[in-house]
């Protein structure tokens, strides 16, 4: 192989190891920003679900407020249709 020839080939060579370099460079780079990108994503993503959990919790807590209520009126209720029925028995009026 002539001198020229092995001349060039490292200076194809070379040149390779310098794109390829530069193409690391590159890839490392926008892998930085990728991950730099996912990581806010991700921060965001657990004060979405933390927000979520919130109002669940403050909705749960409502919706017992509400059963409790509910039960009272239903408790309310049977005892009004008993006072009703026991005053129906005593005026005689009968079942409609």
């Amino acid at each position: 192989m002539s001198t020229d020839r092995f001349a060039e080939i490292l200076n194809y060579l070379s040149a390779m190891s310098r794109e390829i370099g530069t193409f690391r460079t590159e890839t490392n780079n926008r892998l930085g920003r990728l991950e730099s990108r996912m990581d806010q994503l991700e921060t965001k993503v657990d004060a979405g679900f933390e927000e979520v959990n919130r109002r669940v919790r403050l909705l749960h807590h409502k919706f017992e407020f509400v059963h409790e209520d509910l039960t009272e009126l239903k408790v309310e209720n049977r005892d009004l249709r008993k006072r009703v029925e026991v005053i129906e028995k005593k005026v005689g009026i009968e079942d409609l």
